[in-house]
């Protein structure tokens, strides 16, 4: 039987259900008080010098914004955007799509943030400084360079949801040394781990998590460790659980089905559920025995 893995959601996404998709607001002089603000302050149409002078104006007025509770940046930000976001001491949830984010340092400052999405920030550093924030609770944060020592995560056991990957447009991974620190996550629910090569090849630690409910883990990894996971959390909501692995609508040239299937474990390909049925047959047989095996270790 091929299984579909059915697509999980963050908690940053279930809260933005909730939204009536808000307007971006481009001038901090129109802002209205709302407890959501998603400034549009780069990345606009407006001459280079206006340019400046507008970002200049955000990062001058957002300190004094001591109502907003959520800050949705719509473009990239400056490290002067950055540093002026932290310093709204009121700030719970902070959304950075992209940025050219060199300092975390100034996030320090935003002891009451529980929600916090740092998106494609390459040279964004020390990561450790996220580990002052002693009420975050959903942290996703993707094509960092210093997240490849995850050891910052050892004062971070109030996590309770954690999303991290390189970058997904052109497929660069990011590279991890281990997962052994996530072991320290005793409150973590919620797991994904994407476009990411490790360096040890090991999902073990995951197997450790005593609350985890729900693990999204691309399709890179040896398929026995996916098997061990299956073996150890089978209780876990994961696409990578049930053999031989994902559907894929892809149109077989050699007998025109259109339903294939993404083996699960890494290099394990893409094949026609029709001509290769044999091959999909011995790999779901061969991940069960592994499965069985490991579950009785």
């Amino acid at each position: 039987m091929i299984n579909e893995a059915q697509p999980m959601k963050s908690l940053w996404e279930s809260y933005w259900r909730l939204e009536d998709s808000p307007p971006v607001t481009m001038h901090p002089s129109v802002y209205d008080g709302t407890e959501l603000l998603r400034p549009y302050c780069t990345q606009t149409s407006l001459p280079p010098k206006e340019q400046r002078a507008l970002i200049v104006e955000w990062c001058n007025s957002l300190p004094s914004f001591s109502g907003v509770r959520t800050l949705w940046f719509h473009s990239k930000v400056t490290q002067g955007l950055f540093d002026a976001a932290c310093k709204m001491k009121n700030l719970e949830r902070l959304y950075i799509k992209w940025s050219g984010i060199t300092d975390l340092t100034p996030i320090k400052n935003l002891q009451n943030l529980t929600h916090l999405h740092l998106g494609s920030a390459p040279s964004a550093e020390p990561i450790k400084a996220l580990s002052g924030l002693r009420n975050l609770v959903d942290l996703e944060i993707m094509n960092v360079r210093s997240l490849s020592n995850l050891s910052f995560l050892k004062e971070m056991n109030q996590l309770q949801s954690l999303d991290m990957s390189g970058d997904g447009l052109s497929g660069k991974n990011l590279k991890l040394n281990t997962l052994e620190h996530i072991q320290d996550l005793s409150s973590l629910e919620r797991l994904a781990i994407s476009c990411v090569s490790l360096q040890d090849g090991s999902l073990k630690p995951i197997a450790t998590l005593p609350q985890l409910k729900q693990l999204m883990l691309s399709n890179q990894f040896e398929m026995e460790e996916f098997a061990y996971l299956a073996a150890k959390i089978p209780h876990v909501q994961c696409g990578k659980f049930n053999p031989p692995g994902e559907l894929v609508s892809r149109i077989c040239l050699e007998c025109g089905d259109k339903n294939s299937v993404m083996l699960i474990g890494s290099r394990k390909g893409i094949h026609c559920s029709h001509c290769k049925s044999e091959l999909i047959d011995s790999h779901t047989n061969k991940f069960n025995r592994v499965r069985e095996i490991l579950a009785n270790v």
